[in-house]
């Protein structure tokens, strides 16, 4: 069988959510035996540096199956011109998107993977064409695709809720763990010498970073103490300017630092030196996040709604109601002075870590392409 896939997340320089969900499940599935009797066709839109290519590859792409990276040039509109062309004149048996985004001509059989509607739950935190643009695609993936694949139990009760989806057409596969580096890579980056609270992901406003620096200043004045520091690790998104400007007009902004886009290897001498992890999301389809806090043997705090407490588990984190920021703030004010509360949630996080894997994650999605493509 052939297997397509919209493989242009794969190779992106600086990967997030998605890009990291895609490489992952790539290496696992390449890995099952079942790989051998397809073949798989990752098309691009540019080609991948040797750096992406020993990446993605070094899970046994290039021995497990037959893998090709097609890249297929374009100036504009990749997914809906250029892939739609590759369609028509080279169809594979069932095409892969694994960002809901289709192209518009399909082969005679498509799955894609929905990760999350978070802007239904918050349509005010997203910018209007960002938000029309991801339900139309939304819309589009469950109409015309043969199936669907959601990370969690709570995206699916959405696509339920919201587009009136067909429950059999959607199919819930978890992601796997987040992929640490050797000890040997680890060298290259060490954690700051102060304790700090991390926030890792995009700095925009449906993550509810503002709702983080609001409860931080209150939780310096509250206490008087100098640290615990905040540390914002990700990329300015929507709304970072309002963010900015309240970090600026906080009384503890000397001790708020935004870090940007930080590597692998930062991000783990970030999560070795955190206090605890702060992730008090409006809405999300899964929360990666959280997991590599648990891998770290870092605490969490993050929300009651949506998917988070479905990935934290029922005792892998403090949980607080998105907005309410005095529940943060006592949060904050409870892990920095409860030692016992802190080991207690690094055991149930390093516990609840056991329930996710790659390894099934592929399994689940091959079966699914198999199925579809039947």
């Amino acid at each position: 069988m052939n297997i397509g896939i919209h493989a242009v997340a794969a190779f992106r320089v600086q990967p997030t959510g998605v890009e990291r969900y895609l490489c992952e499940l790539l290496r696992s599935m390449a890995t099952l035996p079942d790989a051998s009797t397809h073949r798989f066709l990752l098309y691009t839109n540019q080609q991948p540096t040797t750096h992406h290519q020993s990446h993605v590859m070094s899970g046994g792409l290039s021995g497990a199956g037959r893998w090709e990276i097609r890249v297929l040039r374009a100036l504009l509109m990749w997914t809906q011109l250029r892939l739609s062309w590759e369609m028509l004149r080279f169809p594979p048996d069932v095409l892969f998107s694994p960002a809901q985004a289709l192209p518009r001509a399909l082969p005679k059989s498509s799955v894609a993977t929905v990760h999350g509607v978070e802007f239904l739950h918050v349509p005010d935190r997203y910018p209007a064409t960002r938000r029309r643009y991801l339900d139309f695609i939304t819309r589009d993936a469950l109409r015309r695709s043969r199936a669907v694949i959601v990370p969690s139990d709570a995206t699916k009760g959405d696509l339920l809720r919201f587009y009136d989806a067909n429950p059999e057409k959607v199919h819930v596969v978890p992601h796997g763990l987040p992929v640490f580096l050797s000890k040997e890579e680890l060298h290259i980056a060490s954690p700051p010498p102060a304790p700090y609270f991390l926030y890792l992901g995009r700095l925009e406003l449906n993550k509810n970073v503002d709702g983080i620096v609001r409860a931080f200043t209150r939780f310096r004045k509250r206490t008087g103490v100098t640290a615990p520091e905040l540390m914002l690790a990700g990329t300015p998104g929507f709304g970072f300017r309002r963010i900015r400007g309240l970090i600026g007009r906080s009384s503890a902004r000397d001790g708020i630092h935004l870090r940007g886009y930080v590597s692998e290897s930062e991000k783990q001498a970030l999560l070795r030196g955190a206090v605890a992890l702060l992730f008090p999301s409006w809405a999300e389809g899964f929360g990666f996040p959280i997991l590599e806090a648990h891998m770290a043997g870092v605490p969490v705090v993050t929300s009651s709604v949506t998917a988070m407490p479905e990935v934290a588990g029922r005792r892998g984190a403090l949980f607080v109601v998105p907005g309410a920021d005095d529940e943060l703030t006592e949060a904050m004010e409870r892990l920095n002075e409860d030692r016992a509360l802190r080991r207690n949630l690094i055991i149930s996080g390093q516990q609840n870590i056991e329930r996710f894997s790659w390894e099934r994650a592929a399994a689940a999605t091959l079966r699914i392409l198999t199925e579809a493509a039947a």
